[in-house]
């Protein structure tokens, strides 16, 4: 399955259980719950696990978009180029 099928397949049940007027209380509730997940299943050094602990941080961070109406890919977008633009200031200092 493609990721645009996943992520729809996750929209379409955010849609049915809550519309995109619900809360997202719960998702961020999740996502510290899972990252605390992820940082014990990094000391143990179990990838697998980790590798699941991070698809529920993806499928918290759809719903939380579905629910606020915005495009996930977006968000991405906007962070990667922030990003980048912090890296180029970072970059520029150093000389």
């Amino acid at each position: 399955m493609s990721y645009a099928e996943t992520e729809m397949k996750i929209i379409r049940q955010v849609e049915a259980t809550r519309g995109f007027d619900g809360s997202i209380e719960l998702d961020l509730e999740a996502i510290g719950d899972y990252m605390e997940s992820l940082a014990w299943f990094n000391d143990q050094e179990s990838p697998d696990k980790m590798a699941k602990m991070i698809g529920w941080i993806g499928i918290s961070l759809i719903s939380i978009c579905a629910t606020l109406d915005v495009n996930f890919a977006d968000c991405l977008a906007i962070a990667y180029e922030e990003g980048e633009k912090s890296s180029e200031a970072f970059e520029d200092d150093d000389s």
